[in-house]
């Protein structure tokens, strides 16, 4: 993936790279073109303001304005008169005849006046035209207009290709003047004709990233599903295992040792498969329960019950796996008489509270002491189950509710469980429109509080 991206990115740098070349080149050509329009079209204004020329079917021509002002800078003094006394010397005109073929090879006469001190074009006035003509194409690239005179020959060089510059222009034949347009940095102008491209680029790379940001999230998810799995088949392996071993040692020890003779031991051999029998069956229960949220299949038969009630009976079926703990559990209930009813689905919020008190008791040290406690607060009815186990690190208590999650032991290589309990009581809450919320310190226990609207009878 990284390498795909890493490509991808590269690519787009290259496109840009060469989108910006192309952008300077065709930059230069348009202000190259652009400059050469300007000044002919000054120069051709200047051609009409100075010199006439009398023909039928042939436009004034800017080549035979440069050859004339050649002929005339060479023999003008032998061509007229000269100026008359008090003419001004820079308003001597000149006056010739000459004649050119038509194209059927016919004469035509014609005269051309000129003004001898024809001056050349100024920096200003090209600088005024182009910036008109600039605007146009929406060009904004600051420039000035350098003049240089001389030979065309001693003024050919080549263009700095660091620099965006026009070509040389030149003007005239026997008075040789160079013009040229020399730009600033052009960059922010060509960026800003490549603001859609490179935001399609970066935009494309943007979507790749964040594609492929979310495929490997996903496959992070799935593979800590895969390991979670894996744990929860050990684990259940272990824990089906475990209560049926038990059961079958102490209905063996039935059958092979007299124990029927001794009233005693079987009461208690018949306890201790009691007790593995009710955890086998819870751990059915929730696998089955587990099941059915998967599939949607859940069905929820509505009442309204007392939640102390539910709990005084929960408390009372799990009194012999207490007892095996010696855990010391107390149920309190603030509001005196009042009564903790609810609306919800009787069975599965006694899997909750069998749930949360089986954690509370797995977790637990040697000397288990687990409080329960019912209140009212606000519309609403409260659960809390706070134990004195090994505690929940702050780093694992977001986690919790996860499907297969389970915090890490450490040492506590005794503590069994699938990861389902919790995530399981996460649901049912959720779907009675209640609230779960854990309170732990690491190694010194941990308070589960559930909140359900309270029911009010009329």
């Amino acid at each position: 993936m990284i390498l795909v991206i890493v490509s991808i990115a590269g690519f787009q740098v290259y496109w840009m790279r060469n989108l910006y070349g192309i952008e300077w080149a065709d930059l230069r050509k348009e202000t190259d073109v652009a400059f050469r329009d300007v000044v002919y079209k000054l120069q051709m204004q200047q051609l009409r303001n100075d010199s006439l020329f009398i023909r039928q079917g042939l436009p004034p021509n800017l080549f035979l304005f440069n050859l004339m002002d050649s002929l005339r800078s060479r023999s003008i003094d032998s061509f007229g008169p000269g100026p008359l006394p008090g003419d001004s010397p820079r308003l001597t005109i000149s006056i010739r005849e000459f004649s050119t073929l038509d194209s059927a090879g016919h004469h035509e006469q014609g005269r051309f006046i000129s003004n001898r001190s024809a001056l050349p074009l100024s920096a200003a006035r090209i600088d005024s035209a182009y910036h008109i003509e600039l605007a146009k194409s929406h060009i904004t690239v600051p420039f000035r207009i350098e003049r240089i005179q001389g030979p065309a020959a001693e003024l050919s060089k080549p263009l700095s290709p660091e620099k965006l510059q026009t070509n040389f222009l030149y003007v005239g034949l026997s008075k040789a003047y160079a013009y040229q347009a020399t730009f600033g940095s052009p960059v922010r102008y060509i960026l800003g004709r490549m603001v859609w491209p490179m935001t399609a680029g970066f935009l494309l790379v943007g979507i790749t990233v964040m594609a492929f940001v979310v495929m490997y999230r996903s496959l992070l998810h799935e593979r800590r599903l895969a390991q979670y799995k894996n744990d929860f088949i050990s684990n259940m392996t272990h824990e089906l295992k475990t209560p049926i071993s038990t059961i079958k040692v102490a209905v063996e020890a039935l059958r092979r040792f007299d124990a029927l003779d001794d009233p005693k031991r079987t009461q208690e051999y018949l306890d201790i498969s009691a007790v593995e029998l009710q955890r086998l069956s819870l751990l059915v229960d929730k696998v089955l329960k587990l099941s059915q949220f998967e599939n949607k299949v859940v069905e929820f038969h509505m009442t309204v019950f007392d939640l102390r009630e539910v709990v005084a009976e929960v408390i009372a079926e799990m009194r012999l796996s207490f007892e095996k703990a010696g855990a010391v559990v107390q149920l309190t209930g603030d509001g005196g008489d009042t009564a903790f009813n609810v609306r919800g689905d009787r069975a599965h919020l006694s899997s909750v509270i069998s749930n949360l008190l089986d954690n509370a008791l797995k977790y637990s040290k040697e000397a288990p002491v687990i409080t329960v406690r019912v209140w009212r607060e606000e519309g609403m009815v409260l659960l809390s189950v706070t134990d004195n186990g090994i505690g929940i690190p702050p780093t694992y208590q977001d986690r919790i509710f996860d499907k297969f999650f389970r915090v890490p032991s450490g040492d506590h290589h005794n503590i069994k469980g699938y990861g389902l309990g919790l995530n399981y009581v996460q649901d049912i809450i959720h779907i009675h429109k209640g609230s779960i919320a854990v309170e732990s310190k690491e190694g010194r226990g941990s308070t589960f509080t559930i909140k359900l609207p309270g029911y009010e009878q009329n």
